[in-house]
């Protein structure tokens, strides 16, 4: 810190305070001329701060550079950078684009907050997302951005409290609405008239007979049975209000409420369809034959062993066959080709259940060339696998037993169970025509958490696989780092490491998601929790 001596600076002030203040009498001038000093004073010193500022190199970056760095912040932080300094306020509120990302969810949620971003964006779309962390009840949010309807693009409504809004605002832009409340939509919904949007994102839902915005939307995800007390969605008429649609998922499907789903088959345009199940006995395979039009490329099913369904709509033709297995689901995925497979998962099933129902199909199962199984479904599989007349190829997806299958339980070090390998050497011998084996080693958890597979890890791999008796193809082990496996000996065997290969968890189609705006902002927080 550098040495000031005070006095010379004292006796200017003194000097100066006499001069200017001859003359001052009374005790309220004398105050208003006190004031007018320190308001001169502090002014002064901000303006060569703002100098000294400005010849650094923080100060001599351009507003634009800025603007750019800025667009990686998430609402609360642009707000906080705002209030660094005059250059960055500069920079941030000149740029409209920085504020037209709107989400409430943060500490700092307030509706005057909300209002404050929302008369910055100037005339740019609007992505938004209010939650119920704001600290205003949901008709007051609503007041606060209908006057901006017509410049929103997306919008996500996630209110825990139910609440009677008019969504009867003209949304000319408006491409994607989510709303995770019990909703009625009527025939004035984004004011009656045919604009922009494609997709939504509903739970509850009641529909009108008619409701011409509606028939823009390719991609809809919907719930039958809500989680409150609330009566179940009116889906009666889905297929005429979307006579468009790609993607479909519907939720929460009921016996007691099957009466408010349409009996038609789906619009030919639609693509893929997800149908989840609510009820133990609820079997979707024929709800998902009714809708079928013949142009569905991709099913997937979610439901419960209460009434196991025929497979045999999904399983014919299926050219890749795949069976993940955990600790509470089975999931069964067919694909034909590159551009169509098929998907089951069912809750609570058995192993030997999952192997019936696919024994059932096994004549739809013979152009099979490629198999992908949990390694712990490999033995109670084996009477399905040696079955297939086609096979050659045969991954099997290891996971540790900390999570059997789930991303959400970080895994204990070197929980791996190798003793399910043991049935190779019999299935082997049983399958001549099989050409390879891959061992997907899988150690991914959570969203961005990785634990790897280690070295003792590989030796008791190795290990398994030396004691197994007979010749075995060639076998690819994936999922370790090269550095875990450098010293690993696989004299004998016949088989590599592939550290370059990426591991994940079984899967042959990808859901296709509507946009979601924020999602450069989501993977920055998940970056931090990992």
């Amino acid at each position: 810190m550098l040495d000031f001596d005070e006095s010379k600076l004292r006796a200017q002030v003194v000097y100066d305070y006499e001069l200017l203040a001859q003359g001052i009498t009374g005790a309220d001038e004398m105050n208003r001329f006190v004031d007018a000093v320190v308001t001169t004073a502090v002014g002064t010193v901000r303006e060569k701060l703002s100098e000294l500022n400005q010849l650094s190199f923080m100060g001599r970056i351009p507003p634009e550079v800025l603007a750019a760095c800025f667009t990686y912040l998430p609402l609360h932080t642009l707000i906080r950078t705002s209030h660094v300094c005059r250059s960055w306020r500069a920079a941030a509120v000149s740029y409209s684009s920085l504020w037209a990302r709107i989400t409430s969810s943060s500490p700092f949620g307030s509706l005057e907050l909300l209002q404050m971003v929302l008369s910055r964006t100037g005339a740019l779309p609007l992505d938004l997302k209010v939650d119920s962390q704001i600290d205003a009840t949901p008709e007051a949010v609503f007041a606060a951005i209908a006057p901006f309807s017509r410049r929103l693009r997306y919008l996500a409504w996630y209110f825990d409290q139910p609440a009677e809004i008019p969504w009867e605002f003209v949304a000319p832009k408006m491409e994607h609405f989510c709303s995770h409340s019990t909703l009625t939509i009527t025939e004035r919904f984004l004011g009656g008239l045919e604009g922009r949007l494609r997709a939504m994102s509903l739970q509850c839902t009641h529909f009108p007979a008619i409701c011409p915005p509606l028939a823009t939307v390719s991609d809809l995800s919907v719930a039958l049975t809500p989680f409150d007390d609330s009566p179940p969605s009116t889906l009666v008429n889905l297929f005429d209000l979307f006579p468009r649609l790609e993607v479909l998922q519907v939720e929460g499907i009921a016996f007691y409420a099957s009466e408010k789903l349409p009996v038609g088959p789906s619009p030919t345009s639609l693509r893929e369809l997800s149908l989840h199940s609510a009820d133990w006995t609820y079997d979707l395979m024929p709800l998902c034959l009714a809708w079928d039009s013949g142009n569905l490329c991709h099913i997937a099913l979610q439901q419960y062993p209460g009434a196991l369904p025929d497979l045999e709509r999904l399983a014919r033709g299926t050219v890749r066959l795949a069976v993940q297995s955990a600790a509470s689901q089975s999931k069964l995925m067919f694909e034909h080709s590159a551009a169509v497979s098929h998907s089951i998962s069912i809750s609570s099933v058995a192993l030997s259940d999952t192997a019936a129902l696919l024994a059932r199909v096994q004549s739809s199962l013979n152009a099979v060339h490629t198999a992908m199984v949990s390694h712990v479904a490999l033995e109670p599989l084996a009477g399905v696998l040696t079955a297939l007349p086609m096979l050659e190829h045969l991954v099997l997806h290891i996971v540790p037993t900390g999570i059997v299958g789930s991303s959400n339980v970080k895994p204990h070090p070197h929980g791996f169970e190798w003793t399910p390998l043991a049935c190779l050497a019999d299935l082997s011998r049983a399958m001549r025509r099989l050409r390879s084996i891959t061992l997907h080693v899988w150690c991914s958890v959570g969203w961005r958490a990785r634990e790897l597979a280690s070295a003792p890890d590989a030796q008791g791999l190795i290990s398994q696989l030396r004691a197994l008796e007979g010749d075995l193809p060639p076998i690819e082990i994936q999922g370790f780092p090269a550095a875990e496996v450098a010293s690993i000996d696989l004299t004998g065997l016949n088989a590599r490491f592939d550290v370059t290969a990426k591991v994940g968890e079984i899967s042959f189609h990808q859901h296709r998601e509507a946009r979601y705006p924020f999602q450069r902002w989501l993977d920055s927080d998940m970056d931090l929790l990992a």
